[in-house]
């Protein structure tokens, strides 16, 4: 009698625990490939690409190409998801260098020597924009540099600070400030635009469902495999 209900109970202890084993060798071993969720009426997407050796990719990729990006290494449970992004600095920033030109000053007035490059080892010219404060950053009072990348503002000589905002297509905007007490020469160079980098961060994703082509989030958030944007 006693044989016959351990033989019963292990009937039904066993699948479940081929269950647990089977779901935990799935969390730990099978999930791969890219999963990505689209929203904002199909503009914009974020994928997540898992990769040997826990590893993964992250992209949120808008309607004007690829706006963050992060890699990093992730951790898997039954029911989470947590990415652990890398620390990274790669980002390639723009700078500007000052140096003051007192030969140049008048009276009243001072000089304000521009020369805007691309920040690559070309160094080519921009014919970038320049809006400023002064003009309450007014498309209309825009200066442009010329095709050499070069352009020279008179202001008026005071001890006042002045903030600038550089732009070029395709190039991120600088913004920087600059007094106006003496003449100066200025040389920035722009930084391509680029996506913002996810850098030494932790992101966790709380899951109700797990399986080879579909991740769900207890919100109902679905990220469908190799759903490309």
């Amino acid at each position: 009698m006693v044989s016959a209900i351990v033989s019963i109970n292990m009937k039904k202890i066993l699948p479940l625990i081929f269950l647990i084993i089977s779901v935990d060798s799935f969390c730990q071993d099978q999930l791969s490939g890219k999963f990505c969720n689209s929203f904002n009426d199909g503009y914009s997407v974020v994928c997540i690409e898992f990769l040997e050796n826990n590893s993964f990719k992250y992209e949120l990729i808008g309607c004007l190409g690829v706006e963050n990006f992060g890699k990093g290494e992730y951790q898997l449970t039954s029911n989470q998801i947590k990415l652990i992004f890398d620390e990274d600095s790669s980002k390639i920033q723009s700078s500007i260098k000052v140096e003051n030109l007192k030969f140049r000053d008048r009276r009243d007035s001072i000089e304000i020597v521009f020369h805007i490059v691309e920040k690559a080892n070309q160094k080519e010219p921009l014919p970038a924009m320049i809006f400023q404060e002064s003009d309450s950053f007014e498309f209309e009072k825009v200066k442009q540099a010329n095709s050499n990348g070069n352009l020279i503002l008179l202001k008026p000589k005071n001890r006042e600070t002045e903030k600038y905002n550089v732009l070029f297509l395709g190039y991120e905007r600088f913004e920087f400030t600059l007094e106006n007490h003496q003449s100066k020469n200025v040389t920035i160079e722009l930084a391509p635009e680029a996506p913002e980098i996810i850098s030494n961060r932790v992101f966790t994703i709380d899951l109700s469902k797990i399986t080879p082509d579909l991740l769900v989030t207890i919100d109902g958030v679905e990220y469908k495999k190799n759903v490309e944007p």
